[in-house]
Parts: C-alpha cells; sequence; structure tokens
C-alpha cells in the first residue's frame, strides 16, 4: 500500500522550530487507515514528518484552527473553498534513512535542517513511532505510552532526569501531582533501594505511597539540637525579645 494515504497536507510556512502546514481539501475526517492501523489527523498531539531527500523531520501538532477565505476567489492554493484547515507544527526530531524501510533511519533529537515551504507533511507510522521511542542503552525510566501507538512506551533517561532541575508545570487539574507521583512510583519500581525525600506542604502526596513512605510531619519531627545554627538556637530557647522568651539569663 502506498504512503501516498498518509499525506495530509504540506508546509506554507517556517519560522525557527514552529511550522505552518494546510490540510488537503481531502482531509475531511478524523482518521486515515494504513497497514490495518488507523491514525488521526490533525490532532493536537499526535507525531508528523516532512520528508526532505534522505531527511526526516518530525514534529508534534500543537494546534489546529480554521482560517475563513473568499468563496468568490481562487486562494494561492488554486482551491474555491470558503475555509482552509491550518496545523501548526512543533519539530522535536530528524531522522537520517538508512535504508528503504519505514523504520530504517537513525534518529537524533533537535533540528539541523529544516524544511522547505511546499514539502508534503505525513503521519508519522507506528514502525516509526518505536524507532523514535526506542529504549535506550542508557538507565531508563518507564512513564506511559505514546498515546499515538497505544502499547508503545516511553522511557526517560534516569542519569538526565535526576541530574539536573526540572519542573512539571500546567493548570489547576491538568495532573500535575499524578505526573510526579507516577515519575517517583516508576523511581521506586525500577531502583527499590532508593531514598527519595518529597517535601509535601499540603498533604497531596501520603495516599500515593502507603506502604512505600514514611511520613514525617510536626508531631513526629524530630531535630537534633547541634542541626540548628546559633540563630535558630537563639531563637527558639531564648527568644528575640523578653516577653518571647522561654529562658533567659541575664
Amino acid at each position: 500500500m502506498s504512503q501516498s494515504v498518509l499525506r495530509i497536507g504540506r508546509v506554507i510556512e517556517v519560522n525557527g522550530s514552529r511550522t505552518i502546514g494546510e490540510l488537503e481539501a481531502s482531509v475531511d475526517d478524523l482518521y486515515r487507515t494504513y497497514k490495518s492501523r488507523k491514525y488521526t489527523i490533525g490532532q493536537v498531539g499526535s507525531i508528523v514528518k516532512i520528508e526532505s531527500g534522505d531527511l526526516l523531520i518530525f514534529g508534534i501538532v500543537i494546534s489546529l484552527r480554521m482560517e475563513e477565505t473568499d468563496s468568490t476567489q481562487a486562494n494561492t492554493t488554486g482551491r474555491t473553498e470558503s475555509s482552509a484547515k491550518w496545523i501548526e507544527i512543533e519539530l522535536f526530531g530528524q531522522g537520517h534513512k538508512t535504508g528503504l524501510g519505514e523504520a530504517e533511519f537513525h534518529f537524533e533529537r533537535g533540528i539541523s535542517t529544516y524544511p522547505l515551504p511546499g514539502r508534503a507533511i505525513y503521519l508519522a507510522t507506528v514502525e516509526e513511532l518505536r524507532r523514535i521511542y526506542a529504549k535506550p542503552d542508557k538507565p531508563t525510566i518507564k512513564v506511559g505510552s505514546v498515546a499515538q501507538a497505544r502499547g508503545l512506551p516511553v522511557h526517560l533517561l534516569t542519569n538526565e532526569l535526576l541530574g539536573k532541575h526540572f519542573a512539571i508545570l500546567g493548570t489547576t487539574g491538568s495532573g500535575k501531582s499524578c505526573a510526579v507521583a507516577l515519575l517517583i512510583h516508576s523511581i521506586i519500581e525500577e531502583y527499590p533501594h532508593s531514598h527519595i525525600i518529597l517535601l509535601d506542604p499540603h498533604n497531596e502526596y501520603y495516599r500515593a505511597f502507603p506502604e512505600k513512605a514514611e511520613i514525617i510531619d510536626p508531631t513526629s519531627l524530630e531535630i537534633p539540637h547541634w542541626l540548628l545554627t546559633l540563630e535558630e538556637s537563639i531563637e527558639l530557647f531564648i527568644g528575640r525579645t523578653e516577653h518571647a522568651a522561654t529562658r533567659q539569663t541575664n
């Protein structure tokens, strides 16, 4: 079966790692079927590819919109539809072909060559996604699966994740706490002898680790006096003012 069924549009603008594409007029459904598997079209979070010679450029769809056009005049594409569908793509990696097969390419993060306007946009196949998300030969933790290919696991490099600062950001109710709990569970499962200190001022996580955590709160916290600084010791035993003093020797 030809990969032409996977073609969904073309590049019309490139601005750094952001690329704008126009969906083809034939795209009037949410799915395309290729090798007995359904692929979603233009959905936020789906992965697409742009071919440029021996280079495959991969990106993730981050927005989808419709732009009204004049139905009485042909637009620059020669079409007379009253609306055009646009997708915005965030480019994240590229693959250098090493053979004719779908998964015969060497994938690397980052973009060194950007696509030219007019290049065709295709849906990324499951075989290509397996290559992109292949488990590296380094310590990793499993954190989930690819939304576009259920059952295809996603791994994070443990040393790169824990060896630097990182943040999990999102609006209220978007799942930040669940993501943190998932990461910690994955680390504990992969490294059962690991030790993690979790500061939980809002008491959100005690139910997530009922048997694997030692919960320390103000009623059970014991701090040796030698751990306090001189200023902290003075404030605790003497107080900053005479009124606040618990013990004072003049």
